[in-house]
């Protein structure tokens, strides 16, 4: 708060004289909030709102409704550490800041899922062996074998991309 008067003055040097009342009104000082909206697993800012008010009134914001729309984008919320009802503080040299953290919203996928980068989960491999005399003429029918490859894979839904696993073999 900032003092009207930052001095009041005696109006004699006598204790028995009474002087004028003097009022001192305290009025409240400009303050600052930033509400930060972070990318929890790449330290990325996501979107920051800053606000203004003065030192004890409560803070007109909600951090509900941005919460949702970040987590309609693939993200989980981690931490919200805006307190619902907060109020602006007395220190006018420091802004307060405030993190909402979100880490990526990750889900199991199936083998045939294909992902943001063109990967999947399954691979077929053809091996084709030809029979054939050192003339080159046909010694026999040509024998094919197939063999498939899975694995299982996890989608981040913020970036699209699929972490797969090891190839498990068929056989």
């Amino acid at each position: 708060y900032t003092p009207s008067e930052a001095v009041v003055k005696r109006s004699s040097n006598s204790d028995a004289e009474q002087g004028p009342t003097v009022t001192v009104i305290y009025t409240a000082d400009a303050q600052k909030v930033h509400v930060q909206y972070i990318d929890g697993e790449t330290d990325q800012l996501l979107r920051q709102d800053d606000l203004d008010g003065y030192t004890d009134e409560t803070i007109p914001y909600s951090t509900a409704e941005d919460i949702k729309k970040f987590e309609g984008d693939g993200y989980e919320l981690f931490k919200d550490n805006f307190p619902a009802g907060e109020k602006f503080d007395n220190d006018d040299k420091t802004d307060q800041t405030y993190t909402v953290i979100f880490k990526h919203h990750r889900e199991n996928v199936d083998l045939n899922h294909s992902s943001a980068d063109g990967t999947k989960g399954t691979k077929t491999l053809t091996e084709t062996v030809h029979y054939k005399y050192a003339d080159g003429t046909k010694a026999a029918e040509d024998q094919t074998a197939q063999v498939t490859f899975t694995r299982n894979g996890v989608l981040d839904d913020v970036t699209g991309i699929v972490a797969w696993g090891k190839w498990n073999e068929a056989s």
